[in-house]
């Protein structure tokens, strides 16, 4: 604690102390804070609050200690500031330690040490710090060791950081600040930045500085230390590229110089899954290259990968996908389709199933496996649970049905393509059924058996009064079904003759 005493004439007429806060009431000076101030300090400013009402004012001013137990006191700029214990043998260093040591603003070298023996002297605690032991006097039961603090402010360099940073304008830094740390303190670079080409400008001299390796590649050297009132310029890029195809963001993007091809496609978000990086193209200068991202991005190729140059267009194709369609198709052979084309869609492509074509028993070949679809359902039916979309490499099958011809007493003879799940009625009613006159116990039907016709009796009009066909009954490729008209005899060779005109007239119908 502070004590203050005013003398007049020889005579004590006033007394005051100051708390810890600093503060120091003293009658008609009013309230004063002289905290941080040296006694002598004090003294000076009570007796000129003193001078308006007391006549040559006589001010001391001693320093006792609120805690007598504690012995001695660090103030100021440290980390605990206040008593601590006096141990025999404490020196500075030691009382320093107890204390937490030195804030960062404190100004070491001009600390004071008071004490009632000793008076006050001056102790540079930056000299004791770096290993000047001659600073490190032995305390006394009393002493007070003052730390004052700096003017931070006064010390800070002023630099200025415009152009291509995410905070341009003026920074505060600290003596022995460099590049880098300016730059830091501006938020940073900004996308647009071009950190090869930034300057520093000093004293009315313009300095040409790689900020690229400075932050980058870590160059030392060329990390200079700062001055007060230094300019960084980091202008904008000039280069573009504009990316066109199959990337996740096409469009036009600035590049930093020493950007390369691969650069590029990160810059516009990497590549879409149907993106042909075998045959991208790159066009410099009016001509075209092609270019195979795909060694340099999978294979880790890189003996291509140009760097970037202004104007640059890089074009990313999509990848060509294909599917087979073989099998009763107007057209079968290898199409191409794009992403989401369906099985409806590759059948459109192929012109349409052929009229022999049996639909139902299609087939999809997709990676080693056989898919059974159902065309039928899905073209005349129109059900979309049998649609699929297809897949690069598909293989789309649809087999013949069984041919047959139906000649004879029916309403609309002619061929029928007997697919999956038709019969022998089914097949009658393909041919619109039979007329009035026919004679259905008399139908046959004229089967090629090793390159011969051969008649096989079937007996319609019990099969139809039974309501099913003979038991293992089935058409087989080629069969005439014929049903002969009452009063008309059965001419075998006539019929005969006729299936073989029927069957070239089919094999061209079927075509």
């Amino acid at each position: 604690m502070l004590e203050v005493v005013l003398w007049h004439e020889d005579r004590k007429i006033v007394e005051a102390r100051a708390d810890a806060s600093g503060a120091i009431a003293v009658p008609l000076a009013g309230t004063l804070n002289v905290k941080g101030q040296t006694l002598t300090e004090v003294a000076r400013r009570i007796t000129q609050a003193l001078e308006p009402h007391v006549k040559r004012p006589r001010v001391t001013v001693t320093l006792k200690l609120a805690h007598p137990q504690a012995g001695v006191y660090i103030l100021g700029a440290v980390q605990r500031p206040g008593p601590i214990e006096f141990l025999d043998g404490m020196r500075i260093k030691d009382a320093l330690g107890l204390v937490g040591g030195l804030l960062p603003t404190a100004d070491a070298a001009h600390a004071t040490l008071t004490g009632v023996q000793r008076g006050t002297q001056s102790v540079d605690l930056k000299a004791l710090l770096t290993g000047d032991a001659t600073q490190d006097i032995a305390l006394a039961l009393g002493d007070v060791l003052h730390v004052p603090a700096r003017d931070v402010a006064r010390e800070l360099l002023t630099v200025f950081v415009v152009g291509q940073v995410a905070r341009p304008g003026s920074v505060a830094l600290a003596p022995g600040a460099r590049l880098s740390d300016a730059i830091t303190a501006a938020g940073g670079p900004s996308d647009l930045a071009a950190l090869k080409r930034a300057t520093l400008s000093r004293k009315g001299e313009t300095l040409p500085i790689d900020l690229e390796q400075v932050l980058r590649q870590g160059d030392l050297a060329g990390n200079l230390p700062l001055q007060d009132g230094d300019v960084i310029l980091v202008p904008e890029q000039r280069n573009r590229v504009t990316l066109v195809g199959e990337f996740q963001k096409p469009g036009t993007y600035p590049f930093r110089e020493g950007d390369t091809l691969t650069g590029a496609v990160a810059l516009g978000g990497g590549s879409r899954e149907d993106a042909d990086l075998h045959h991208a193209r790159l066009i410099r200068d009016g001509k075209e290259t092609e270019v195979d991202l795909d060694a340099m991005l999978k294979a880790g190729d890189l003996s291509g990968d140009l760097a970037l140059r202004d104007g640059d267009v890089l074009i990313l194709p999509r990848a060509s996908r294909t599917v087979t369609l073989l099998g009763e198709f107007q057209k079968p052979g290898t199409y191409s389709f794009t992403e989401g084309d369906t099985l409806a869609q590759a059948v459109a492509l192929a012109q349409g199933p052929t009229a022999a074509a049996d639909l139902r028993r299609a087939v999809l070949k997709r990676g080693g496996k056989e898919i059974p679809v159902d065309l039928y359902a899905l073209l005349k039916e129109g059900s979309d649970a049998q649609d699929r979309a297809l897949q690069d490499g598909d293989t789309l099958f649809v087999p013949a049905g069984t041919r047959v011809l139906t000649y004879g007493a029916f309403q609309k003879p002619g061929p029928v393509v007997v697919t999956e799940g038709m019969g022998l009625f089914e097949v009658l009613a393909a041919a619109g059924g039979t007329s009035k006159d026919a004679r259905l116990e008399k139908a046959q039907i004229a089967r090629l058996v090793n390159g011969e016709r051969v008649p096989i009796r079937l007996d319609l009009k019990a099969a139809l009064k039974k309501g099913s066909p003979p038991p293992d009954f089935r058409f087989v490729e080629g069969d005439v079904l014929y049903v002969p008209e009452k009063g008309k005899e059965l001419n075998w060779q006539g019929l005969v003759s006729a299936a073989y005109m029927l069957t070239l007239a089919a094999d061209r119908i079927f075509e």
